[in-house]
C-alpha cells in the first residue's frame, strides 16, 4: 500500500485525488471498480493546497512545482483556463454553478494572508479582493455566500463584486493600509487607526454577518480633513486657554 500525502475525496464521492504519489481514479458504478483518470499537467495536482467544488464536478490544487493554482474538470482531467498566479495561498473554495447574470459560471475564492481573492474559473478574472484573517473558507447555498473561518464571517458575493467591481486598485490600498493597523482611503489618505487587539474582529461594510465578538466603528461622529479640530474637546481647549492668559499676565 502507497504512502499518500494527501486524499482529498469529492462531495459526490465519485472522485479521489491522492497526492505525492498522484493518483487520481473514479467510481463506475456499472463495474463497482474504481478507474484510472489522467489529467493535464498531473505532476501540478501534488499539493496540499486543494479543493473540490461541491458537486465534485472541478478540484482545484496549488502546485507545489510552481506555486500556481489550477483547475480540473474531474470527469475530463482537462484543464478548465490558465494557471492562476498568487503568493503565500493557504486556502482554496470553489463554488457551485452559479446562475447571476454579473459573475461568471463557476469562482474559486483564493485566500492570502490576510486578503480573499476572487476569480473567474475560466477566465482567470480577478472580480475582487477583500480583507480577512481567516483560515479557511466554503461556498454556502447556491454560491452567493462565502463562510470565512476564524472568526466566522459570511460575505455576500454579489454584492461585494458589484461594489468593488471598478475599485480594485484603491481597495488593494484600504488592504495595505490595514496591515499596519490603518485604514486609507483611495488616495491613500489616512483616515484612522485600529488597535491591534480589535484588528481581527472588524466588521467591514460588506461582510453580511460576523460570529463572536464583532468590532465596529462608530462614524456618526466623524471629522475628515480640515475639520478635525472639531473633534477637539472645548472645555479642555477653553482651559487650555486659560492657562495661556494666565502664563502670559505672569511673564509680564
Amino acid at each position: 500500500m502507497n504512502k499518500y500525502s494527501s486524499i482529498f475525496l469529492a462531495p459526490d464521492g465519485l472522485t479521489v485525488i491522492f497526492t505525492r504519489p498522484v493518483l487520481c481514479c473514479s467510481w463506475n458504478h456499472e463495474t463497482a471498480q474504481s478507474d484510472r483518470i489522467h489529467f493535464t499537467d498531473e505532476a501540478h495536482l501534488d499539493g496540499l493546497c486543494g479543493a473540490y467544488s461541491p458537486d465534485g464536478k472541478l478540484f482545484a490544487c496549488r502546485s507545489y512545482e510552481d506555486g500556481n493554482i489550477r483547475v480540473w474538470d474531474t470527469r475530463t482531467g482537462q484543464l478548465c483556463g490558465k494557471p492562476i498566479t498568487m503568493s503565500d495561498v493557504d486556502a482554496i473554495a470553489l463554488s457551485p454553478a452559479l446562475n447571476v447574470p454579473s459573475l461568471g459560471d463557476r469562482l474559486i475564492a483564493v485566500h492570502c494572508y490576510p486578503t480573499i481573492n476572487l476569480f473567474d474559473i475560466y477566465t482567470g478574472h480577478l472580480y475582487t479582493q477583500c480583507w480577512d484573517l481567516g483560515w479557511d473558507m466554503a461556498f454556502i447555498g447556491d454560491g452567493t455566500k462565502l463562510v470565512s473561518y476564524s472568526p466566522i464571517r459570511i460575505y455576500d458575493i454579489v454584492g461585494l463584486v458589484s461594489k468593488h467591481r471598478n475599485a480594485i486598485h484603491g481597495y488593494e490600498s484600504v488592504l495595505q493600509g490595514m496591515q499596519d493597523g490603518w485604514v486609507v482611503g483611495q488616495d491613500d489618505e489616512l483616515l484612522f487607526w485600529v488597535p491591534s487587539e480589535h484588528r481581527k474582529d472588524l466588521c467591514l461594510p460588506h461582510v453580511e454577518m460576523i460570529w463572536g465578538r464583532p468590532i465596529k466603528v462608530d462614524l456618526s461622529k466623524f471629522r475628515y480633513g480640515s475639520k478635525w479640530s472639531e473633534c477637539v474637546d472645548q472645555a479642555w481647549l477653553k482651559e487650555l486657554e486659560e492657562r495661556g492668559k494666565r502664563m502670559a499676565r505672569l511673564l509680564e
